[in-house]
């Protein structure tokens, strides 16, 4: 929305002061009313609830329109997240000065509406735009924001630009601009590839030239110079290649190389002919005495000799360090695979050890009750106390005193395996409908639950009850015998 000012010139200095000081004092008073009312036309605003809480309607806002940040909103419809921010800025304020909650609450909603148009022109925008966004995100990642910024903040501000032709619904323009702002990142993206990786190269390159390079290492140079156009040749086809990292290396060291041939060569320009190769003499016997273990050679023998010496004996020495590290990697496999063994032995007595102190719980388990009372099976690493003595009444579900003595077998029973888990399952013959045999079987595991947790045996948390009617038979139904087996509680002590 834009406000403009016709000046009268004939307006007496004394007019035109009362006429500002008017302006100036409506602008900072009714400045966000007055946008709310020109830009609510534009959108449509959701009916406000006066019980909501300003406050917290304006936090929302502030959260939307982060989360749209996040999404590039503001890059592909700019004018409509300005307005919403404009609308969250005004609300904001409100909160801050206390004005009236219907006021808050209105710039909030016109907010959302703003941010909601917002999100509509970006969702066009992101698909008719999105391979300039992608040469914008190169660029940025390439580092051109930071080498080439005002070219940078220009391209950004046509881009910009593509997106407020979406959101006046140009989005043919849109697209024929954005192929040259395209363009422009993928150009900016390249320059800055180039300058990451080829621009020290280039510095030490000057620096040698203004050193005196030409003169001293003119080979040296010519050949570094050559290697870095074919490497600049190749950055510009193949910009996302992974042999850019390694020729892009390997330019930098022939720089640096061109600067070390430099130096020496300008040294050594000082001494004489002899005093050179006095000099290397000296140092390549040095080096041949390390080698070879000896202090000193008394052979004269011309300097490429020594160097040939010097090269036998590093091969003898890296044939040597080859076998070395040959036996040090066998003494390595034979220690892994001892401590392999080792731990499979551990492994196999810790196993051993766990059975034998299971076998004596089982025992002591087992030894608890008489034959008539319960049988006592092993299932894994879990205990199975079938009790055969506790019978209840026909279609009744509570525990009578003669069970008792029972039950508190069953607790010595946990206390000694040292149970983590138990599990009380109710069982019923085939008499009746399932239904109701079910509801009883759950009943009287629960009989047994409360009377074990209530006993202090074991806390509510580590065990459970569950009825399963008819539906696990150990034996048939068919005879009365069959019937009585299968009345039955089950006790699962689980040990882990």
């Amino acid at each position: 929305m834009s406000f403009s000012l016709t000046t009268n010139t004939a307006w007496s200095a004394r007019g035109y002061n009362v006429w500002r000081r008017w302006a100036v004092g409506a602008v900072s008073v009714g400045v966000a009313a007055m946008l709310l009312v020109a830009c609510a036309a534009e959108v449509e605003v959701a009916p406000i609830d006066p019980r909501v809480d300003p406050e917290r309607a304006v936090n929302s806002l502030r959260g939307d329109l982060d989360a749209a940040r996040g999404e590039h909103v503001q890059l592909f419809s700019p004018s409509w997240y300005e307005r919403a921010a404009s609308s969250y800025e005004t609300a904001q304020r409100g909160l801050k000065q206390g004005a009236a909650n219907s006021s808050i609450l209105e710039a909030s909603a016109q907010g959302q509406a703003e941010l909601a148009q917002a999100r509509k022109f970006a969702a066009i925008g992101a698909d008719k735009l999105r391979t300039v966004f992608e040469a914008r995100q190169a660029a940025a990642t390439a580092g051109a924001t930071t080498l080439y910024d005002r070219e940078y903040e220009r391209l950004n501000e046509r881009f910009l630009q593509l997106g407020r032709a979406v959101e006046n619904d140009d989005v043919g323009s849109a697209i024929r601009d954005g192929k040259d702002v395209e363009r422009g990142f993928r150009d900016l993206e390249l320059r800055a590839i180039k300058a990451t990786m080829l621009g020290e190269a280039e510095r030490l390159l000057v620096e040698a030239e203004d050193g005196g390079a030409s003169r001293y290492a003119p080979v040296s140079l010519k050949n570094a110079r050559d290697m870095l156009v074919a490497t600049d040749k190749f950055i510009t086809q193949n910009r996302y290649s992974p042999e850019v990292q390694p020729r892009a290396e390997e330019v930098l060291r022939q720089a640096q190389h061109v600067q070390v041939v430099m130096r020496q060569v300008r040294d050594w320009a000082k001494l004489t002919g002899e005093q050179q190769v006095l000099a290397i003499e000296q140092r390549v016997v040095e080096i041949d005495g390390l080698v070879s273990g000896e202090e000193s050679s008394r052979r004269v023998r011309p300097i490429p000799e020594y160097f040939d010496s010097v090269h036998e004996g590093v091969k003898t020495m890296q044939d040597a360090q080859r076998f070395l590290n040959e036996e040090v990697q066998n003494l390595h496999d034979e220690l892994a695979a001892a401590q392999t063994e080792l731990q499979r032995l551990g492994k196999v007595q810790e196993t051993h050890e766990q059975e034998r102190a299971f076998q004596a719980k089982f025992a002591r388990v087992r030894n608890q009750f008489d034959p008539n009372d319960a049988d006592v099976y092993r299932q894994g690493d879990d205990l199975l106390i079938r009790l055969k003595a506790l019978n209840f009444d026909i279609g009744k579900a509570y525990l009578l005193p003669e069970h008792y003595p029972l039950l508190t077998k069953v607790q010595k029973a946990i206390r000694v395996f040292d149970a983590k888990y138990v599990w009380i399952e109710g069982h019923t013959d085939s008499t009746g409908s399932a239904l109701t045999n079910q509801a009883l079987s759950q009943r009287r595991a629960e009989a047994v639950v409360g009377y074990l947790v209530n006993s202090g045996t074991i806390s509510a948390e580590q065990i459970n009850a569950v009825g399963y009617g008819p539906e696990k038979p150990i034996a048939p139904n068919t005879s009365a015998d069959g019937r009585r087996v299968n009345r039955r509680i089950d006790v699962i002590l689980v040990a882990r």
